[in-house]
């Protein structure tokens, strides 16, 4: 399982189809629609219901939304933090005196 095919799950939850979301990817249908099935196949489970117009997530396919979102919620925090860092904006200062 990697981010992409998390973020690819992601879309064609929000969009309910798996056509909808390969056209907001601007991707082909069909290796949308691959990379789901190895998602799947990688986890042993079956994440969705495919019907002729949409899609349904299994109980199994709730669960991992919930997780994708906080590890894209996470990716996205961590990235800001990192840079902060990178521009000075955040870490410990640290100032030593002599008193005389």
């Amino acid at each position: 399982m990697n981010l992409k095919q998390l973020k690819y799950f992601l879309i064609i939850v929000e969009e309910g189809q798996i056509t909808a979301a390969a056209k907001k990817l601007h991707i082909a249908q069909p290796p949308l629609s691959y990379q789901l099935r190895m998602l799947e196949e990688e986890l042993g489970v079956q994440l969705m219901k495919r019907g002729s117009r949409n899609i349904t997530l299994t109980p199994a396919g709730k669960l991992l939304k919930e997780r994708a979102e906080q590890i894209f919620s996470l990716t996205t925090s961590t990235t800001r933090e990192l840079e902060l860092y990178k521009k000075g904006n955040a870490g410990t200062l640290s100032i030593g005196t002599i008193s005389s």
